[in-house]
């Protein structure tokens, strides 16, 4: 990735989090995505994974003889959760090193292809990038969007009041620029009521995923 167009969506990807209006009670917005969890999981697999004949997904689904309608009468039916542990004894998952492309996608007689884009989802448009793991690889760049991030902001309320962090000194040890997590995390304390104080060193930055260009 460019490194000019990396920092810019950092920019803009910050900036939007800063000005995004604070959250008024966390648990509601958490209640309000539970109540829709059977809709929003059919709704993502209708629009990303059985709209595209290529998905690894959409393939493991074919093999095991599920389709669309299928699987939503089945979570209508059965629940999410037992939906799920039906469709992963019959072939529909990925283990940690199918996902990374260490070890090839074979269902019955079939080998799915996948590549490193496979499986990223065309509805996220945040515009900062951030990276998966890297500890044992270059890492995955995922770009993650406001609207999840303040999402994920309302789960990190109910554990800041439910430890008191507002009032408590605690440490969180993240890289510094040019990777974003650091960032980040102070912009969550700040918007959720932390008194921080910041520190660095020169080897707390992250060069392993700095975007090279």
């Amino acid at each position: 990735m460019n490194r000019l167009r990396y920092f810019a969506g950092a920019a803009a990807g910050f900036r939007e989090i800063i000005r995004a209006p604070r959250l008024h009670s966390a648990e509601s917005v958490i209640r309000a995505q539970l109540s829709r969890r059977h809709e929003n999981f059919l709704e993502l697999m209708r629009r990303v994974v059985f709209a595209n004949t290529a998905h690894p997904y959409r393939q493991m689904f074919e093999v095991a003889g599920c389709g669309y309608d299928d699987l939503a009468a089945a979570v209508r039916r059965d629940g999410l959760d037992s939906t799920l542990a039906g469709l992963h004894r019959s072939g529909v998952y990925l283990t940690h090193d199918e996902f990374k492309l260490k070890r090839p996608i074979v269902r019955g007689n079939r080998t799915i292809a996948a590549d490193a884009g496979s499986f990223q989802n065309p509805l996220a448009r945040g515009r900062m990038v951030g990276f998966s793991g890297g500890s044992r690889s270059a890492g995955t760049p995922v770009r993650v969007s406001t609207t999840a991030r303040l999402h994920r902001e309302a789960y990190d309320k109910l554990a800041f009041d439910e430890f008191d962090a507002t009032r408590r000194r605690y440490v969180l040890l993240k890289p510094t620029l040019p990777a974003v997590d650091g960032l980040m995390n102070l912009a969550r304390g700040t918007r959720l009521g932390c008194t921080l104080d910041p520190s660095s060193s020169s080897s707390s930055s992250d060069r392993r995923n700095t975007p090279r260009g």
